[in-house]
């Protein structure tokens, strides 16, 4: 994030931050209004926020913020995603576990080469 906006402050486009005070503390009714955004999902940042932040103001977002939200947390909903618009990525399994890290009754082996369901 840090070079991305470092890249655009040296083309002269002006980058305002919000505040920890303003994203932690503030009614995001109270946020200042900025016709662009550019919003980064970390751990600890209260994204359903943002969000609430976007629909209220409808600013142009110069990255999808609900999708950092939803896909992007999700290896599984990344390579939907890749597939769905045709990007060519590597082969993948998806192993599922239950709440205790269990798997049922599929049998995995996982060796330093391979995996074997």
């Amino acid at each position: 994030m840090r070079e991305l906006v470092q890249q655009l402050e040296r083309r002269n486009v002006r980058v305002e931050r919000f505040g920890d005070t303003c994203i932690f503390e503030q009614d995001v009714k109270n946020w200042p209004y900025f016709p662009h955004l550019l919003c980064f999902h970390s751990n600890g940042f209260p994204i359903h926020r943002a969000i609430r932040y976007i629909e209220a103001t409808n600013p142009k977002l110069i990255n999808d913020v609900t999708i950092q939200s939803d896909v992007l947390l999700s290896r599984n909903k990344v390579y939907e995603k890749l597939k769905e618009i045709g990007v060519p990525h590597p082969k993948y399994i998806v192993v599922e576990r239950d709440d205790q890290g269990l798997l049922g009754d599929t049998e995995f082996v996982q060796e330093a080469d391979c995996i074997k369901v």
